[in-house]
């Protein structure tokens, strides 16, 4: 518990001086220092994007670790390499914002991505395992990938604002069903799947993400550019997703027959132990953004 609330405290800060940084290069002047991009967007979300290809090259790393153990391989190099450009794509997407066929590049990117894991995979390994091994690696990249250029996309399209909104909420619901589960629950949710989750717990997760959601708007007034009731709302659904996205990392761990997915963060594990909250609901977290912004 002692490193959980050391390490937790640490992460927290780098997060808000991570985000500090994007305001600060938002607001700069850099306008005048630019050849051609109108108000320097290609600066947005600069710091996040850094941060998460780390996270997206560690993640990978750990994803390998759980096909290894689950008797299968990935393709390390294409791999982590698809992994990075499409985990960052919304930031390297900005200065095409008024390219009419900016639609159509993402579908192209998967596309080049896709090959490029045929074309290792033939030159090193031939056919051995093609479908087992790219599959588990398009797996990899899809699940960080996807997960992580969502998240910057929130922050891109949305602002800084949505990003904090969805962080707090999300990590809001693993803190409040760690403590209530750990407290009062008595009633396993899927005990093959997650034994120390507890329906007592994700009740708990779930209600004290809604009540950060309506915290955080209420504190941040106009700046959160949402009312409380909409924010309490998408910490609800968020907490309902964030619990989802639990699950599923935990299901790759229990095929992969381990505990944590890495050992880089003490009392956490691994990075995909932090992340996976945040992986597979960062789909949801936007589209509610978008009807509740439309």
């Amino acid at each position: 518990m002692v490193k959980r609330i050391v390490y937790g405290s640490i992460l927290i800060a780098i997060i808000v001086l991570l985000l500090w940084m994007d305001h600060a290069l938002q607001t700069a002047q850099f306008p005048r220092r630019c050849q051609g991009w109108e108000n320097c967007q290609i600066l947005l979300g600069l710091p996040l994007a850094c941060m998460l290809a780390l996270l997206a090259w560690v993640g990978f790393g750990e994803m390998g670790r759980l096909s290894a153990a689950a008797g299968m391989g990935l393709l390390p190099g294409s791999g982590r390499a698809c992994t990075l450009v499409v985990a960052t794509l919304p930031f390297w997407m900005q200065p095409l914002a008024s390219w009419p066929h900016q639609g159509t590049l993402a579908l192209v990117v998967a596309g080049l991505a896709l090959m490029l894991l045929f074309v290792h995979q033939v030159a090193r390994y031939r056919r051995q395992e093609v479908i087992r091994r790219i599959g588990s690696t398009l797996l990899a990249v899809v699940y960080l990938g996807v997960g992580l250029a969502l998240i910057l996309a929130i922050r891109i399209d949305f602002g800084l604002w949505a990003v904090a909104l969805y962080l707090l909420t999300v990590k809001a619901t693993d803190t409040g069903a760690y403590v209530v589960g750990s407290a009062w629950g008595r009633h396993k949710l899927i005990p093959w799947l997650s034994p120390g989750k507890s329906w007592e717990g994700l009740a708990g997760g779930i209600v004290a993400a809604g009540a950060v959601g309506a915290i955080f708007a209420a504190a941040s007034g106009d700046w959160a550019a949402l009312g409380v009731a909409p924010a309490a709302i998408f910490g609800l659904v968020l907490g309902v997703f964030g619990q989802g996205a639990d699950l599923a990392e935990s299901a790759m761990k229990r095929d992969a027959g381990i505990k944590d997915s890495g050992t880089s963060i003490p009392g956490f594990g691994g990075v995909l132990d932090v992340l996976d909250s945040l992986l597979l609901s960062s789909p949801a977290a936007y589209i509610l953004l978008a009807a509740m912004k439309g």
